[in-house]
């Protein structure tokens, strides 16, 4: 019986999840749990794990990722009568990358320990990990970002100043005002500016401050694969104005280039818009 209804729990993990159904998959756990999510981040109460996972939900609404993530309970092994040992595979066919390509095999294997409490059965603890080298075409891709890609300036004006622009953008913690892009969530980490992503934490290192207005970053993925986004803010008279220059990742489609476009326009429109109030 007590197996059944776990098995039960673990089911309702994977139908809220792939419905985007935060609050139903937020009662699935004790108020207590400690959640380590794929990318190595902790959280430490339901309340965080909602938080950053409601980041990780917008972001894969906005991919327009599949939901087509699918779990197996492996084995099922009870501590006491109330406290059991868990352990699912899991896999997600047909999510991709940031760069466009799919994450071929991309797989893992979640380890939880779930409680019975007041008749029911919670999960007070997770672990996260992938089991796959889900990233290789993204690493592939490496050596292919060496050759000559499509670019695209997308700028926007700025009734302010250019120094006052930069002080504003240059600040890591103000990017989740404007920078949708970026998970809207940021934090340091022993000296590292990191981000949640849906691919886990992300770290995210600017260009050191300087005259010129150069906002450069880079966003690096737990693999290592590096995104680099040029970005500055240009003295226009007493206006500004700033450019982000997108690059087309090897095998991005038309559809997705034109996505990414729009994402960053409208995150420059957000910036313009907080500016000018």
């Amino acid at each position: 019986m007590d197996e059944k209804a776990i098995k039960a729990v673990l089911a309702e993990y994977e139908t809220t999840w792939n419905n985007h159904d935060m609050k139903g998959w937020g009662k699935l756990f004790t108020d207590d749990v400690d959640y380590v999510n794929r990318g190595g981040g902790w959280w430490k109460s339901n309340k965080e794990n909602l938080e950053g996972h409601k980041v990780i939900h917008d972001m894969l609404v906005r991919q327009k990722q599949p939901m087509t993530y699918k779990t197996t309970v492996a084995e099922i092994t009870f501590l006491k009568p109330d406290i059991a040992l868990v352990h699912t595979p899991w896999e997600w066919p047909g999510f991709t990358l940031p760069s466009g390509e799919e994450a071929k095999n991309f797989k893992g294997i979640i380890t939880m320990v779930v409680v019975k409490r007041d008749g029911n059965w919670l999960i007070r603890a997770l672990q996260n990990t992938v089991t796959s080298a889900h990233l290789n075409a993204a690493i592939k891709g490496e050596s292919s970002m060496r050759t000559k890609l499509n670019v695209q300036h997308i700028s926007v004006s700025i009734n302010r100043p250019a120094n006052e622009v930069y002080e504003f953008a240059s600040k890591p913690e103000n990017l989740p005002q404007w920078a949708t892009g970026l998970g809207g969530s940021i934090r340091k980490v022993k000296g590292e500016w990191t981000a949640d992503t849906p691919m886990g934490k992300a770290k995210i290192r600017f260009a050191e401050k300087n005259q010129f207005g150069i906002l450069d970053h880079d966003v690096i993925l737990e693999s290592g694969v590096t995104f680099h986004n040029p970005m500055r803010v240009l003295p226009n008279g007493r206006r500004s104005e700033v450019i982000f220059t997108l690059f087309r990742q090897p095998d991005v489609s038309d559809e997705k280039c034109s996505e990414d476009a729009k994402w960053v326009e409208k995150d420059l429109t957000t910036l313009r818009d907080l500016l000018e109030k």
